[in-house]
């Protein structure tokens, strides 16, 4: 659970669920989720969807070995989360 707090409310969010075979390596996951949060942050986004960015963006780099960029295009900000 991801929580952020902004002076007078408190905001919540879950995580995304991975299957347990995905895992790969958690380095870089806090790095992957700041980059995203700050992307969501620094577009104008509300801050549940930067958090969600943040958390996209750390579900996907689990999933790689080592601190490295996924095979796969970022399609972060065209995708409904």
């Amino acid at each position: 659970m991801v929580k952020c707090f902004d002076g007078s409310s408190q905001i919540e969010v879950k995580p995304i669920e991975i299957d347990s075979k995905e895992f790969k390596d958690t380095v870089g996951a806090g790095d992957a989720f700041i980059g995203g949060f700050l992307a969501g942050i620094s577009t104008q986004k509300d801050m549940t969807h930067s958090i969600k960015t943040g958390i996209y963006a750390a579900s996907s780099i689990i999933k790689e070995k080592g601190c490295s960029l996924p095979q796969y295009p970022a399609e972060v900000m065209f995708i409904n989360i």
